[in-house]
């Protein structure tokens, strides 16, 4: 620890100077800078950034001198290494912890689901509180969730786990559009090539898993300060109960993937294959050159894609897009057996419509459950 507290991170490009934090007199600058921004700015919380590196003295009275709650970042895989800093030091950290479980047991369907199951366990007694952390799967340090595997469905068993798991949720932005991007600084997408899409499946995910939090809070509000149980796991599925009793979320998660079927090993369950579903989730590929200030949208002839009218139309996402590759897309949840017809559309910096050329697209989604259709198109001229 000596070595990781004194020594300077950072390299030749950007260097982080390690500042004598256990100096008596830095210490007290710090405190009296935090008092005075927090004031200034009315901040309600804080994330405090490299803890590993600070010295362990001077938690406690910067946080005395901020006033307000700081999570603190541990990139650090171990409990007994992460929990102290809130047992001993009074500081609640990011459950790094949980973030290598969740990534491990979810991103692929042979992940681990018993590390993650005793991993809870062990976080609920080495650390004094586990609903004071910060529960996360993506940050801009560490390789987006979808950069290890593209099915949709991991995505969002992984990230409904977090959300209903013990801590603070917190979403990474760019999650929400199912963003890719690997190691730095490609995990720091512009997210705004993405239209800000508020159709995407996770966006509409995380807003449906924070009404059932939400709902579930407003219901009972030890909801916050219950720790949440593991009380069924096998190599696929992990069960949890946070909650107090009569006031619940449980919680059933999968590694099966989207090309999985239903099924478990209970006394009381039957091995059961999905056929129907109210929703499919469909992605579009647009290949379209484009420049800077250009969006693409989807238009068409459904209350989903807009009913023609541009100012509904859906924004793709350009996250992928390459000059040698130049990829939009979107996921879309459309309902089973419904003929749709579509066209894209180019909109300029200043609001400014294209069509592409005649004649419409047209496509009809499945009506079964099934893996994650791919319409692929290309600019019509």
């Amino acid at each position: 620890m000596t070595q990781i507290q004194d020594c300077w991170e950072g390299d030749n490009t950007v260097s982080l100077p390690d500042l004598a934090t256990e100096d008596a007199n830095v210490r007290s600058m710090w405190q009296s800078w935090i008092t005075q921004l927090v004031a200034n700015y009315t901040i309600d919380g804080l994330r405090m950034d490299s803890c590993f590196e600070l010295d362990y003295a001077f938690f406690e009275p910067f946080q005395a001198s901020a006033n307000v709650y700081i999570v603190g970042e541990v990139d650090n895989g171990n409990p007994a290494i992460v929990c102290p800093y809130q047992k001993d030091y009074g500081l609640n950290t990011l459950n790094y912890p949980a973030y290598y479980w969740i990534t491990q047991a979810f991103q692929s369907t042979s992940g681990s689901i018993s590390n993650l199951a005793a991993g809870i366990n062990t976080m609920k007694s080495e650390c004094s509180d586990t609903t004071l952390l910060g529960s996360f799967m993506e940050n801009h340090d560490n390789p987006r969730f979808p950069s290890y595997t593209s099915d949709i469905s991991l995505a969002k068993n992984a990230i409904a786990f977090t959300m209903l798991a013990d801590g603070i949720p917190i979403i990474y932005e760019g999650q929400e559009q199912h963003l890719n991007g690997g190691g730095v600084p490609d995990n720091r997408e512009a997210v705004w090539l993405s239209g800000y899409n508020t159709s995407a499946t996770l966006y509409s995910q995380i807003k449906s898993l924070n009404q059932i939090r939400s709902e579930a809070i407003k219901q009972s509000s030890a909801y916050v300060t219950s720790q949440a149980d593991v009380t069924y796991s096998d190599n696929s599925t992990i069960v949890t109960r946070k909650g107090s009793a009569g006031f619940q979320i449980v919680g059933v998660f999968s590694n099966r993937g989207a090309n999985g079927s239903g099924g478990g090993t209970g006394p009381t369950t039957t091995s059961t294959s999905p056929t129907s579903c109210t929703a499919i989730p469909v992605k579009f590929d647009e290949t379209v050159t484009t420049t800077f200030g250009q969006t693409i949208k989807i238009s068409g002839d459904i209350s989903a894609l807009g009913n023609w009218d541009t100012a509904n139309a859906i924004a793709l996402s350009a996250a992928d897009y390459t000059s040698s590759d130049p990829l939009w897309f979107v996921t879309l949840e459309l309902t089973p057996g419904q003929v749709v017809e579509y066209k894209y559309i180019n909109v300029a910096e200043n609001g400014a419509v294209t069509w592409e050329a005649d004649p419409n697209h047209t496509y009809t989604v499945p009506m079964a459950c099934t893996a994650t259709p791919t319409i692929t198109n290309t600019w019509q001229t």
